[in-house]
């Protein structure tokens, strides 16, 4: 989530011109990411979500991170990012699943 973050970041900052829609973008692209996971995928999320939303909501930031990589012209970072991110997002929502099972 820390690496989606400062892509973001980059890419706002980056992409943009400067000041006003650089600065804007930059602060408020990081932002909506970080208030997107804290509201649905967050251990604490303050909306309840069944694993599907949470996994589709993960999904939708590690997109979103991979194509401002891509954006920013940093394909191999892009694939690098999209690859572990998913296999991550995989390897967590697999053992939720387990656990789920094993609660019933």
């Amino acid at each position: 989530m820390l690496a989606a973050v400062v892509a973001y970041g980059l890419w706002g900052f980056l992409t943009w011109p400067l000041p006003l829609p650089g600065v804007i973008i930059g602060i408020g692209a990081p932002v909506l990411a970080v208030v997107l996971w804290a509201l649905f995928v967050s251990p604490r999320s303050v909306v309840a979500t069944d694993l599907y939303g949470q996994s589709l909501v993960e999904l939708l930031i590690i997109a979103g991170a991979v194509f401002a990589l891509i954006w920013l012209g940093l394909p191999i970072a892009a694939i690098v990012y999209g690859l572990v991110g998913v296999v991550a997002g995989f390897l967590h929502g697999r053992a939720a699943l387990r656990r789920q099972q094993r609660e019933r």
